[in-house]
């Protein structure tokens, strides 16, 4: 696990050592056991090392061929790379090191663009062809790893994190209003967007080619959910039971300490119980709770702890991390509003005093029914029988019901029209009526009118055969796992030089996932039922029975107690007002509506707090 970053001049322009020198030192968490650069008349690479597969010198980066004409650096793991090794000493490939970034470099020179479609693995890669003198850049296919780019007449630039342009010093900042209206819907900005105009995100999936100055890209990879209703429910057991097992032991390849995430919920224990299966020595276990009851998750914790004997260490977390949160929702480069970062960034600082490896349960929930929104959304389909004309009526209801009432959300869904828009309505943490009056007049004018749904639209309209839930399903593996809990868990984690690896997410399990029907994903009012029939007689029925919790903060009661005076300093602070992007009337009625108990408006109050952070840095 690596931070990588990089620039291609275009009209032959100096790179120099102290420009690339700069756009690595900031991600030096990403990699503070070795460090590389080269430059190669038009082209610089710089590379920040955390060694996990063989520790030696000779997984030293940026990596070349004998030959000193394919260069690469490149960011992740890659679970399959010993048995592509096999392949490549078969064709003749002489390796020099037990790394996988060797067998990247024999692969693209066997298989040409095509070496990616062989990879298993999470990844980012920058590759420099020289004899053809074009730049490969590549991003694993769920979007564990981040690549960003910057491109304009005279440089193309690439690194891992956006901090490291910022270091350019070319680069200006120029907000993008579709990104910050995105953020304010949804409390995260989607690829190719970032919150700047000029820095985009290489997409899932895909392969982008620079060369002549030209940069184009395509897809390598594309889930194409097909439900297949052939399999009977013993059969699909024994499949997932073999995938998962086999994708838990792939991941625990590592020379360096190696543990799992536990919070007691049904995925951190599916990947602990095949852990223990796969080592002989006790596994180490890591978990966090809070003080406050409803978010504490311990007590299961330990529970599975016990019944698998792993080396288990907890910590509970209180207010008093308000003193970190400014930095660590700085560290994004962007907006973030997933308030759940914090306590990811905790539980990766404790794991990482223990271990330089962590297993995590990802993905569970989008791929196997785990979110009470699933239920939901199936049942608000019965809004469908109120007729198209009256709709109109049920939105002008919601506009003028009070903010300060429950059931304003629920109107206001039903006017929406059909089961997917209203999906997608669900997972707004602004409304788009809620976010004009957020917005000032002046505001208004850039970024008003920007409508946020198109790319979900895209994706429930790529898989339109398919059963509903699955549709939900598979738009949030797309959007929200992708642009929300891969980027937190990837930035927490590495800021404390922590890799995590997701088994859930492994693209062939992923694929198996969307063959299967959703009444087996929830079957009987059971969410995630076949993932707890998998469960079933390792654990008892209290732990795969019990209600989902979530990992998230406390933050109703904390913003109205130990963080109101911080968050109040934050939200109302003079950049926030002199910014001229908010109605501060607007804003002061929401956090006076929940701090009166009357609804609970901490969602919307953390994305203010949070941006409020950005906009101080930048």
């Amino acid at each position: 696990m690596c931070g990588i970053a990089g620039i291609v001049c275009k009209n032959q322009k100096i790179i120099t050592r102290d420009i690339i020198k700069n756009m690595i030192d900031p991600i030096n968490h990403r990699g503070p056991d070795d460090e590389g650069i080269i430059i190669e008349k038009n082209i610089g690479l710089g590379f920040k090392r955390l060694s996990i597969i063989d520790l030696s010198k000779l997984g030293h980066q940026p990596m070349s061929n004998k030959a000193g004409t394919i260069f690469i650096v490149f960011n992740g793991e890659i679970y399959n790379f010993l048995e592509l090794r096999k392949i490549c000493e078969d064709k003749g490939i002489i390796f020099s090191s037990r790394t996988d970034t060797e067998v990247i470099i024999a692969l693209y020179e066997i298989y040409g663009e095509d070496f990616v479609k062989y990879l298993r693995g999470m990844f980012s890669i920058a590759l420099w062809d020289k004899n053809s003198q074009k730049l490969i850049l590549v991003r694993d296919r769920i979007g564990k790893k981040p690549l960003h780019y910057y491109n304009d007449s005279e440089f193309l630039a690439f690194g891992s994190e956006i901090k490291s342009f910022l270091k350019l010093p070319w680069f200006t900042k120029q907000i993008n209003w579709d990104s910050f209206n995105e953020y304010f819907t949804y409390g995260f900005i989607s690829s190719p967007k970032t919150i700047y105009q000029n820095i985009h995100k290489v997409k899932p999936g895909y392969i982008m080619i620079y060369k002549n100055g030209f940069l184009t890209e395509k897809p390598y990879w594309e889930l194409s959910p097909s439900i297949k209703n052939i399999y009977d429910e013993n059969e699909i057991l024994e499949l997932l039971r073999s995938k998962i097992s086999e994708s838990v032991k792939i991941r625990m390849n590592s020379d360096v300490p190696l543990g799992a995430f536990l919070s007691g919920g049904i995925d951190s224990s599916i990947i602990v119980a095949f852990m223990a299966q796969h080592s002989a020595e006790p596994i180490k276990t890591f978990s966090i709770g809070f003080g406050e009851k409803d978010f504490d998750e311990t007590k299961y914790a330990r529970e599975v702890s016990d019944i698998f004997s792993t080396d288990h260490t907890e910590h509970i977390v209180f207010p008093d991390y308000a003193e970190i949160i400014e930095s660590v929702i700085a560290d994004f480069d962007e907006p973030f509003g997933d308030s759940s970062a914090l306590p990811t960034f905790i539980v990766s600082k404790i794991t990482k005093e223990y271990v330089t490896v962590a297993l995590s349960g990802d993905g569970g929930d989008e791929l196997f029914g785990g979110y009470n929104l699933y239920s939901i959304a199936q049942k608000e389909k019965m809004f469908d029988i109120i007729p198209s004309n009256l709709k109109p009526i049920f939105k002008h209801i919601s506009r003028i019901y009070p903010k300060c009432l429950k059931g304003k959300d629920i109107i206001y869904r039903m006017s929406v029209k059909n089961p997917q828009l209203r999906f997608i309505e669900r997972r707004k943490l602004f409304y788009d009526y809620e976010r004009h009056s957020l917005y000032s007049d002046k505001l208004l004018m850039n970024a008003g009118s920007y409508s946020v749904n198109e790319l979900q639209q895209e994706n429930f309209n790529n898989v339109h055969d398919i059963d509903f839930l699955n549709q939900c399903m598979f738009n949030d593996l797309k959007y929200y796992m992708v642009e929300d809990i891969l980027v937190k868990v990837d930035r927490m984690t590495m800021l404390n030089s922590l890799e995590t690896r997701c088994p859930l997410l492994d693209h062939e399990l992923v694929e198996l996932a969307f063959q299967l029907p959703a009444d087996l994903k929830m079957k009987n009012g059971i969410n995630k039922y076949l993932l707890k029939k998998l469960l079933d007689g390792y654990v008892p029925s209290n732990i795969i029975n019990r209600r989902k919790q979530g990992f998230a903060l406390p933050l109703t009661h904390w913003f109205n107690n130990e963080l109101y005076e911080f968050a109040n300093d934050l939200i109302f602070s003079d950049v926030m007002k002199e910014s001229g992007f908010f109605n501060m009337k607007e804003v002061r009625k929401i956090y006076s509506i929940h701090k009166s108990g009357r609804r609970n408006m901490s969602y919307k109050l953390w994305l203010l707090l949070a941006f409020s952070i950005w906009l101080k840095k930048n």
